[in-house]
């Protein structure tokens, strides 16, 4: 055997030897083909080969099927409708609201103006529209004396005396009370001069609180043109005051 052929074998011996010892060494993680070396990785310092990031793919999105984008747009268009019809319903609370405030500040400074008071055939004196007023627009306040039914009761009795006074009392209930304005005694208001009708009213009473305080609010019906006669329902349905009053059915 020549010295290059005892070389080969010696080297392949070595090669060999060191394989194996990389092999053996619990150091090592991994083993890699057709390389030898003598120097062990530490865990800090992991050749970048040995890291494999994984490839970035992207999402398919199947697509939309017509049924479904419609039906898409179909609740879009729900939605939208129902917030529109809460917005509306919203600004018309909010004017609700500011005309009532409105009319809660007319009452408190006693406003009446746009009325005038003319004689009628058979009913005696009658409050008529010297302006145009609108649906819910105030006419004025049937002002009085507010008592307690009681109060009112024995009143009446004494009313029923003097037949030439009239009765001007309007009986309610606030806040579980029942009361009445009494406003019988000339006050110079307008509120007890407007006269009744069941049939053809055009002004609807409504009650108020103003700072814990009971107002009977005269508000129109509907829109109201210059020279017609106000009128409202007084609400009286008992049979004995309609045989005396028979005017209080039309």
């Amino acid at each position: 055997m020549s010295n290059n052929s005892a070389n080969d074998v010696s080297h392949k011996s070595k090669l060999v030897l060191q394989v194996d010892k990389a092999v053996k060494c619990p150091d090592c993680t991994s083993r890699t083909s057709n390389v030898t070396t003598t120097k062990h990785a530490s865990k800090r310092s992991v050749p970048k080969k040995l890291h494999v990031s994984a490839k970035k793919t992207k999402k398919r999105i199947p697509p939309k099927s017509p049924e479904a984008d419609s039906s898409s747009k179909l609740r879009q268009t729900i939605l939208s409708e129902h917030f529109r019809v809460t917005r509306s319903k919203s600004r018309a609370a909010t004017a609700k609201e500011q005309q009532i405030e409105a009319i809660k500040d007319r009452l408190k400074r006693k406003c009446e103006d746009g009325l005038m008071v003319k004689d009628t055939e058979g009913k005696g004196r009658g409050v008529f529209a010297s302006r145009k007023f609108k649906r819910g627009d105030l006419i004025c306040e049937y002002s009085g004396e507010l008592l307690s039914k009681r109060e009112a009761d024995k009143r009446e009795k004494e009313y029923e005396g003097r037949p030439e006074c009239g009765c001007y009392m309007y009986y309610f209930k606030f806040k579980g009370k029942s009361l009445c304005v009494d406003a019988t005694k000339d006050n110079g208001r307008m509120g007890r001069l407007l006269n009744h009708s069941k049939t053809r009213s055009n002004v609807i009473a409504k009650l108020l609180d103003i700072d814990n305080q009971p107002y009977l609010a005269l508000l129109t019906k509907r829109d109201i043109p210059v020279g017609e006669e106000l009128v409202y329902d007084y609400g009286e349905r008992c049979g004995k005051v309609l045989q005396s009053f028979p005017w209080l059915t039309k």
